[in-house]
């Protein structure tokens, strides 16, 4: 990650007033972790993944007043996932599968076919805001769910998931856009 990101989200981490302030800051520092290394090629990214997704919703219990540890929080986004449904999985498993395919591609024909390079590009920057926004709707649906106490049921974790799931691509974008501007 970006030093200067890092010093900024840490920055703001320590400035950070309300509980509220405080889970937006856990929520990106994931985000932005996980939208790094989606740049990983072959599927090195799926550990750190889910170990930063875990570690963050360990934080956000202990924020909300749970005491959460590691196979709790591994639990919950277990529950997270199922609520989504088998469809959703398979559609994101599928989306996966293709991006590392891409990025394989372009990085082994880089030196053989002119079109490599852009292939490994696409494939690492989709692959980026896709775990950016399953991170993000993480996040904002283990929130929603401390948040109320620990009682959001099954159809309001698909819902909030999926609604921010989407808003998560729209804001990786962005910040990618904002990065790629300032380099």
């Amino acid at each position: 990650m970006n030093l200067d990101l890092q010093a900024k989200l840490d920055e703001a981490a320590r400035h950070a007033k309300s509980r509220d302030d405080k889970a937006e800051a856990i929520i990106w520092t994931n985000v932005l972790f996980n939208a790094g290394m989606g740049a990983f090629p072959f599927g090195l990214n799926i550990w750190p993944f889910v170990g930063s997704n875990v570690t963050g919703i360990v934080a956000l219990g202990h924020l909300y007043g749970f005491t959460t540890n590691r196979e709790q929080a591994g639990a919950l986004m277990r529950q997270i996932f199922s609520a989504v449904g088998v469809t959703w999985g398979a559609s994101y498993l599928g989306t996966k599968f293709f991006l590392e395919v891409l990025k394989g591609v372009g990085i082994f024909s880089a030196g053989w076919i002119p079109l490599g390079a852009p292939f490994a590009v696409t494939g690492l920057a989709l692959d980026a805001v896709l775990d950016g926004a399953i991170t993000y709707a993480v996040g904002y649906t283990a929130k929603v769910h401390f948040s109320r106490n620990c009682t959001l049921e099954r159809a309001e974790m698909r819902k909030e998931f999926r609604k921010r799931f989407d808003e998560g691509k729209a804001k990786v974008v962005a910040v990618r856009k904002v990065k790629n501007t300032r380099a």
